[in-house]
């Protein structure tokens, strides 16, 4: 056998010979080139080896290598080929970058390298296959696709079939093959493979604070040039950009953002910019004319809840805010404003201006001149005017106060109101509308109002008057100062007498009051819970309730009878009170007779003050023939000791029916009408006189609050 294949090799390679010999029977030898034959975008190629430029790169003991093909075409573009292990077989190219960036841009990686940590998403070893295509001003990456890879010793076949998006979104694709002879001729280390991949990052936005419509351009690295692959938000809202390279982007600030910051995902990666914040919008001013201390509410968009973030001028008068939310500013007018356009900014930036608002002078009298109407007997006694029963909202019945903001409450038949004490500015908090005033035969009048209130921080907590509640169950409430909101509480009705009302909130958040037990023991002292249930008797006979006087933490002290001959009082602290301990040795020195009666009572800054009053002509202190009343003004430092007289007056003011004429007075009342503010100065209010029969004002207007100074 092996003879005759040695016969068979001798025979075969004579005939080659005698073949060479004869030149017309000669035979082409077909050696391998490098080259690429194929279409993309429509365009055919075909170029030769001097248009190709293969490199590998492998390490020293590695088995495999990656391959770079770059294709030189015409018109300055090119094609190039990245295998990231080149072997025998079919490479499935998934999108890992942009589909579209910029002509000398990089790609952005769909996941960040392990050894570069999560937040770096460059890769600079190890990436994957990919092709791109460098057109105009554009590089094209291949979504997807495959390359048939096949080796034959050093030389190297790749069938390739490509999709790739433009820049508007349509597809387009690439066929065909190329061919590298030797291609480890080229050979580097895998560190100088030319890495396409970049961070994607936010460098900076322009402008970071503008108006909804302006046009904010994004720079930054690795954006993607075709818009819909990057996906932008702000906060919460998708935004659709207007343009794309890969390295900026412009947008519409949108109608319906709020501030915050724009995040940008290009293939799930994400980067976020530093904050943007719109441009204040002013929709609507709540008055067009005001008076200085009063309270303005300015409504909009684009606002903060972070008050010192924004200023607020009155021409070129800074105004205080007092709340502040995205949509709404409540401010005070400062001193000084004159009228002028309200301008509204966020610190440091332009302002936006609102309309004009008219400053008006601080109200002038309303009433008498205080001359006309209090007569100092003794003392070093000043008066002035703070809100005349001639005020737009109608007579004064009920006071209370807020001594460390300074500021009042007057409770009128038609409105809960709020006066700063430092500019006498009211402020109208509820009305009739209100669920504190609301009743079911809408009957308004000194009956119907609020009774007792007590202020504790934003919230003044206090009692529906029960009269004219037939379908309601409960009349206790808290009234947010800040929002003018009332929240209805209890469990029944709370019926609170019929002498001076009075109300505590201590520190426990617990609510002492006087109630009226009927039938029964007539007042008790009684404590509730900050919601007007959890009800507990303290004192079933307290006697003749006339002041509740409010103290520091939970320390308070129920004051009863009338008389300064008989007048006692129960401390408490909290829900431990005392038996009643006499009081009427230490107000002797401003009492005036046997018959002078207590008219109001406050606490404050550890001292007690007392305005006691006679007729001093034997007439009824409490008579509805309104004598003319004498008055001493009280006052017992740090809680101890005798009362000492600051000084004596009469109210000298008149007014006649039915051709008699009679006094205006701060008479015993069925609210409180004396209050004590943190200087140490007091508040009278004078009642302004009405028929006890029909309630008809006999003077309309007479009467109002009235500040003493001693």
């Amino acid at each position: 056998m092996k003879r005759h294949l040695l016969v068979s090799s001798i025979l075969a390679m004579l005939f080659l010979g005698s073949c060479e010999d004869d030149p017309g029977s000669q035979q082409p030898i077909n050696k391998f080139q490098t080259d690429l034959k194929g279409e993309i975008n429509s365009n055919s190629l075909d170029l030769t080896a001097n248009s190709i430029v293969p490199v590998f790169f492998q390490d020293e003991n590695e088995s495999t290598g990656a391959l770079e093909v770059t294709a030189q075409l015409p018109n300055s573009e090119k094609l190039t080929f990245f295998i990231d292990e080149l072997k025998p077989g079919t490479v499935n190219l998934t999108q890992v970058f942009p589909a579209v960036m910029g002509f000398s841009s990089d790609g952005l990686r769909l996941e960040a390298n392990e050894s570069n940590g999560p937040d770096n998403k460059r890769m600079t070893a190890s990436l994957p296959s990919f092709v791109k295509y460098l057109s105009g001003e554009n590089t094209y990456f291949a979504i997807s696709g495959t390359l048939e890879i096949k080796v034959d010793g050093a030389n190297l076949t790749v069938i390739w079939d490509l999709i790739f998006k433009d820049k508007e979104g349509n597809n387009f694709t690439s066929k065909g093959t190329f061919k590298v002879a030797d291609y480890k001729k080229n050979t580097k280390p895998r560190s100088q493979i030319n890495n396409p991949t970049s961070t994607l990052s936010i460098v900076s936005i322009t402008p970071d604070y503008g108006s909804a419509g302006t046009e904010l351009t994004m720079k930054g690295t690795g954006f993607s040039a075709l818009k819909a692959e990057n996906k932008l938000m702000l906060n919460d809202l998708a935004i659709e950009a207007i343009s794309a390279t890969a390295t900026e982007i412009k947008i519409s600030i949108p109608e319906a953002g709020e501030h915050g910051k724009y995040s940008l995902t290009v293939l799930g990666a994400t980067a976020e910019s530093g904050m943007f914040y719109y441009a204040p919008v002013i929709t609507s001013i709540n008055k067009e004319s005001a008076k200085v201390g009063e309270e303005l509410l300015i409504t909009g968009l684009h606002f903060d809840t972070d008050k010192s973030l924004l200023e607020v001028k009155i021409g070129d008068k800074q105004m205080e805010i007092i709340a502040a939310s995205l949509t709404s500013l409540t401010v005070k007018i400062p001193e000084g404003a004159k009228t002028g356009k309200i301008n509204v900014a966020r610190i440091g930036k332009a302002p936006v201006q609102g309309s004009e608002l008219q400053i008006v002078e601080k109200q002038a009298t309303q009433g008498l001149p205080v001359d006309q109407i209090f007569e100092v007997v003794s003392g070093n006694l000043s008066f002035e005017e703070v809100l005349s029963n001639a005020n737009e909202y109608g007579a004064i019945w009920n006071i209370q106060i807020d001594a460390e903001k300074n500021v009042m409450y007057a409770v009128t038949a038609s409105a809960l109101l709020s006066i700063d004490l430092s500019t006498n500015a009211v402020t109208n908090l509820a009305g009739q509308e209100s669920a504190i005033y609301k009743n079911d035969l809408n009957l308004y009048n000194l009956l119907t109002l609020p009774m007792a209130l007590y202020p504790k921080g934003e919230v003044l907590y206090g009692l529906k008057n029960h009269t004219f509640m037939i379908s309601e169950v409960k009349n206790g409430f808290r009234f947010n100062v800040s929002t003018k909101t009332p929240e209805m509480l209890g469990d029944h009705k709370i019926n609170n007498g019929a002498d001076p009302y009075g109300m505590f909130v201590g520190d426990n958040n617990r609510i002492y009051m006087p109630e009226f037990i009927s039938p029964g023991p007539g007042y008790a002292l009684v404590s509730y819970n900050l919601d007007f249930t959890d009800r507990k008797i303290l004192h079933e006979d307290a006697g003749n309730f006339t002041f509740m006087l409010g103290m520091e933490g939970s320390k308070f002290r129920y004051v009863s009878k009338r008389t300064i001959n008989d007048a006692k009082y129960i401390e408490g602290n909290g829900d431990n009170i005392s038996d009643f301990i006499s009081w009427k040795d230490q107000l002797k020195p401003i009492e005036f007779d046997t018959y002078t009666r207590l008219i109001g009572m406050d606490y404050r800054n550890s001292n007690f003050y007392v305005l006691a009053a006679t007729a001093k002509d034997g007439a009824n202190v409490g008579s509805t023939s309104y004598p003319k009343l004498h008055y001493n003004l009280g006052k017992q430092t740090n809680g101890s000791g005798n009362f000492q007289k600051m000084g004596e007056f009469s109210i000298k003011q008149t007014f006649e029916f039915n051709g008699t004429t009679y006094y205006v007075r701060s008479q015993e009342s069925a609210y409180k009408s004396f209050v004590a503010d943190k200087n140490g100065d007091v508040y009278v209010l004078l009642q302004t006189p009405f028929h006890p029969s029909t309630g008809e004002e006999l003077a309309p207007g007479a009467g109002g609050i009235y500040k003493i100074k001693f």
